[in-house]
């Protein structure tokens, strides 16, 4: 299953933000005591086109419909690789 680590990876990172959304109503800031800069999600949301984030306080949302549809052609891409495996 070597051959699926890039595309789980990614799938943790679409993990970690809804979890963000979903219990933290939609804000990084994790540990108080660290910059908003030094938060785990924030290369991510920062680095993500799709996802506008206040560098103020921490919250973010999501302005496009392209990074829910990018994580469907990514659940779809492992689930294919992870059948073509099973089949080997």
């Amino acid at each position: 299953m070597d051959a699926l680590n890039t595309e789980w990876t990614s799938i943790t990172q679409y993990q970690n933000v809804r979890n963000a959304i979903a219990h933290h109503n939609s804000n990084i800031m994790r540990q108080k005591e660290k910059a908003l800069n030094k938060q785990e999600l924030f290369p991510i949301v920062s680095g993500n086109s799709s996802l506008v984030l206040d560098n103020n306080n921490g919250d973010f949302y999501i302005k496009d419909k392209k990074y829910l549809l990018d994580f469907c052609d990514l659940a779809k891409t492992y689930i294919s690789k992870t059948l073509e495996l099973m089949e080997n």
